[in-house]
């Protein structure tokens, strides 16, 4: 029996990550093109997503408490704390480079890692209640995420097919920002 060393990152957009065109069929979109738009590198071991745009002149990495931008020529600009711009948006408040790569940093990581990042320290998780679907039971687990990692929401819940396959994720989420005054 071989012994692989742990997955230390993967990439997204390349046709050979979890963005190749399998995963894309729905959307009539092909890996070779979106490579040319976005090309995401994610770090198994940390919350950390390098996006590049190439043809853009620039690339954002992204860890929860700070998000940098470089640009081909060299400038690089830092916003420390990103999620504190989010205080106080309306549905209506636009959104500037580094508010969209703040969330889709956090929502793609999160959702790539899955479920690596539930084996690290801190994160309760539960078995709850299977549910029938289509005549197959899925089991379900509920995880409560640890205060030290950044996440749109403290609870979600998984369901695994019978394959032992995530066939689904539920979260409740509350949009505060986004409620009338």
């Amino acid at each position: 029996m071989t012994t692989r060393p742990p997955l230390r990152t993967y990439s997204i957009g390349d046709g050979a990550g979890i963005g190749n065109a399998k995963a894309l069929e729905y959307t009539g979109c092909a890996a070779h093109y979106l490579k040319e738009i976005i090309m995401m590198t994610a770090d198994t071991t940390k919350e950390r997503l390098t996006t590049d745009f190439p043809g853009q002149d620039k690339k954002f990495v992204f860890e929860p408490n700070c998000i940098v931008m470089e640009k081909i020529d060299g400038t690089v600009i830092n916003r420390d704390d990103p999620e504190a711009s989010f205080a106080g948006q309306q549905g209506s408040t636009p959104w500037n480079d580094f508010d969209v790569i703040y969330f889709q940093g956090e929502a793609l990581w999160a959702y790539g890692n899955t479920p690596f990042r539930y084996t690290r320290e801190g994160f309760a998780t539960e078995e709850i209640p299977s549910i029938q679907v289509h005549g197959e039971t899925w089991r379900r687990l509920r995880i409560t995420f640890p205060d030290y990692m950044k996440s749109h929401t403290r609870r979600q819940s998984l369901a695994l097919a019978r394959t032992g396959c995530f066939a689904a994720t539920t979260t409740k989420l509350t949009f505060s920002a986004l409620q009338p005054a």
